[in-house]
């Protein structure tokens, strides 16, 4: 018991310095994204985020549902024809650090790696 406490004790404030380094080293990787995503993108006004759904559908009957994906009857989906414009059109006028694909459960789209493929290109 005295020895755990100890080497608790010696070992604690090292901890707490490696916590430190570890915020530090986060928030200067941050900045890094930041000062590469200005570089980048000089001329352009930057977003931090974007959600874009892919389908209204889920197979899945959650209660607690944000989408309310069970009131979607027939599968809807995007089209990835304009799904490729619009992403070319965003890329031209705007700065965007995280794209996320969503919707009711977007793997249920038959075409969402092209989607993926796509936002990457655009990006």
């Amino acid at each position: 018991m005295f020895f755990r406490r100890v080497v608790k004790s010696l070992l604690y404030p090292a901890g707490r310095l490696m916590s430190f380094f570890r915020r530090i080293v986060r928030s200067l990787y941050y900045l890094a994204i930041d000062l590469y995503l200005h570089i980048r993108y000089l001329n352009k006004p930057a977003i931090p985020y974007m959600e874009t759904h892919v389908c209204d559908h889920c197979n899945l009957n959650c209660k607690s549902c944000a989408f309310l994906t069970s009131l979607v009857t027939e599968p809807v989906f995007t089209d990835l024809g304009e799904y490729t414009k619009d992403m070319q059109t965003l890329s031209k006028k705007l700065a965007i650090r995280t794209i996320r694909i969503m919707g009711g459960e977007p793997l249920l789209h038959p075409q969402v790696s092209d989607f993926v493929r796509v936002t990457r290109e655009a990006f």
